[in-house]
């Protein structure tokens, strides 16, 4: 029988390769954001492939790219969990009354479950292009 304690390192194991962030492992792990084992399934039925396909399709990422135009070469690239961004408006909402009427959560049901461009920018006097989107 699957423990919780596999999940975990599951989770772990996750981190060390990669798949997520700290800040990712973190949240699982303290939301408990991992199936629970009932007591029908045998070990074999629970496999931590399966569990890592599972959190990498939940998972949405937030994407800043700024690119020369003439080369196409990224000059800046930023990627963070797309939670990172909702728990950062949530806790500046403390402190600035306007960012509390951001709905984030609202963000994840307007872009969908493909990949969304939110901005992209081209600048041809700068010759860059900045480009916003999660998948």
């Amino acid at each position: 029988m699957t423990t919780t304690d596999d999940y975990r390192r599951d989770i772990l194991r996750m981190l060390a390769m990669g798949k997520i962030i700290a800040a990712e492992a973190a949240e699982m792990l303290d939301a408990n954001d991992y199936p629970k084992a009932s007591k029908s399934q045998e070990p074999d039925e629970m496999r931590s492939e399966d569990f890592a396909d599972k959190v990498e399709r939940k998972l949405r990422w937030f994407h800043v790219k700024v690119s020369d135009l003439n080369t196409g070469k990224s000059t800046v690239t930023v990627t963070m969990p797309l939670r990172i961004i909702e728990y950062g408006l949530a806790l500046g909402g403390h402190f600035s009354p306007e960012l509390s009427k951001i709905n984030a959560a609202g963000l994840n049901d307007l872009i969908g479950s493909e990949r969304a461009t939110l901005i992209d920018v081209r600048d041809e006097e700068s010759s860059e292009r900045v480009e916003i989107f999660v998948d």
